[in-house]
């Protein structure tokens, strides 16, 4: 069945999905990834006794790799 119901066109002219949270997702996949490996280091912290470090590193790399993301999603 197709959808012709009026979308929001994008900066490029195509319509968006109705699912495109633009921005607002890209931000919270950064506090995701952020709070995600936060919590595996804070687990292995308190598995292996190394506490802070494996939180520290895992705060560092969820940082990392979450402005990865969001600066990719931002270019497009």
């Amino acid at each position: 069945m197709a959808d012709d119901s009026p979308r929001p066109l994008g900066k490029d002219g195509k319509k968006q999905d109705q699912n495109d949270f633009g921005l607002l997702g890209s931000g919270l996949q950064l506090a995701g990834a952020v709070l995600f490996f936060l919590a595996l280091g804070w687990w292995l912290d308190s598995r292996l006794g190394t506490f802070p470090w494996l939180m520290a590193g895992g705060g560092t790399l969820g940082l990392v790799t979450g402005l990865y993301r969001f600066v990719k999603d931002a270019m497009k």
